[in-house]
């Protein structure tokens, strides 16, 4: 739709729980640097991170909440090198 936001969704099924529906965006901040934000419907979560990338590297770090309060948030980390 544009090159500043990229809007995604699906539809996914898991075992334990009925037919989810979800969605997110990424929104190019500055050059290199990206914004994301994401939601699922069953069970209910939801995502927020950013991510830059270099010209042989990338990083991207994220947090995801869940509605059940054991799991509470799930932070992550990834680094990539691209060669």
């Amino acid at each position: 739709m544009s090159d500043i936001a990229l809007f995604t969704s699906d539809v996914v099924k898991d075992v334990q729980f009925p037919i989810s529906y979800r969605g997110g965006v990424e929104v190019s901040v500055i050059e290199n640097f990206v914004a994301r934000a994401g939601i699922t419907v069953e069970p209910i979560t939801f995502s927020g991170g950013f991510g830059y990338s270099g010209d042989f590297w990338a990083v991207n770090v994220a947090v995801q909440r869940h509605e059940n309060r054991v799991l509470g948030y799930s932070p992550a980390i990834d680094f990539k090198v691209i060669w």
